[in-house]
């Protein structure tokens, strides 16, 4: 008999791919495009309050991993309870009883510890908030998936790898498969962060980064919620090419309110290829509206 979970056990982190830069957020920077950029897509249908508190009060959501829409979120690498210490408990069970037990009790039990501390792991994730991030603006199923058939908009983020909001940023890496790490183990630390931002392949089209917010204290799980980001990382919005116009002209006016600086952006199609296009939208437009 073997163990369904040990033949899976991972421990070691590569971080290859960032071996010629100086620091993560450099690295970071290489992937992302000329103007340096991250997005981040909304769904609107008539009611766009929330970006009012965006741009007026720089604070946006960091989301509960238990609500994101993959199923398997934060469940490609898994933290579980180490084969070494299972031996160490059952080994202080037996003592005290007399009995010994045999190698495929041991891995039965093993399988059966894992399981249960399995059952708490979404619990675990609740303590933690992530604002999702892409590095793409012009992905037509981002659009359709996140943006309400592309009713919706793009917020632009700046990227400053000497800002501290991106101090716990994380490329999301894509592979198939579930691997497990001991949670007792010395990289235990960065296979925890590693668990955080690594997504099925299939999610690959949407090239995405995250922010990842943990507790402010181990007993809280104040991870998640409404958090504020640096006002000056705040860049501009896309309207998509399918934004309701009374939607379109009040982020208008919300923007020419609270932060005229912002540059704004319509997003047009044409027959003679698929693919989005970005149009700025001159100062006097938005002044005559």
């Amino acid at each position: 008999m073997s163990s369904k979970i040990l033949s899976q056990i991972n421990n070691n982190v590569d971080e290859s791919i960032y071996s010629d830069f100086n620091s993560m957020t450099e690295y970071f920077e290489s992937t992302l495009n000329g103007d340096k950029e991250l997005y981040k897509y909304f769904a609107i249908e008539d009611d766009p309050t929330f970006v009012e508190n965006i741009i007026r009060d720089n604070t946006i959501k960091f989301g509960d991993p238990n609500e994101f829409n993959d199923p398997f979120e934060c469940r490609s690498v898994i933290g579980v309870t180490s084969f070494e210490y299972t031996k160490r408990q059952l080994d202080e069970i037996t003592r005290n009883s007399g009995k010994i037990y045999s190698e495929n009790a041991l891995l039965r039990a093993y399988d059966n510890i894992v399981s249960i501390s399995l059952k708490n792991y979404r619990k675990r994730l609740s303590k933690y908030g992530i604002l999702c991030l892409s590095g793409t603006w012009d992905n037509v199923l981002m659009w359709a998936h996140y943006a309400n058939s592309h009713k919706g908009i793009i917020i632009i983020f700046q990227f400053d790898k000497d800002n501290c909001f991106y101090d716990r940023m994380r490329k999301v890496q894509y592979k198939k498969g579930v691997s497990y790490f001991e949670i007792d183990h010395p990289n235990s630390a960065k296979k925890n962060w590693e668990s955080m931002s690594t997504k099925d392949t299939y999610w690959k089209y949407e090239n995405e980064y995250r922010i990842i917010n943990p507790q402010s204290e181990i007993q809280l799980n104040d991870g998640n919620g409404i958090k504020t980001f640096p006002r000056e990382l705040l860049k501009g919005i896309i309207f998509g090419c399918r934004t309701i116009p009374k939607v379109r002209e009040s982020i208008i006016n919300m923007v020419s309110r609270y932060c005229p600086t912002l540059k704004l952006f319509d997003i047009i199609i044409n027959n003679s290829e698929v693919k989005l296009h970005k149009v700025l939208i001159e100062r006097p437009t938005i002044a005559a509206l």
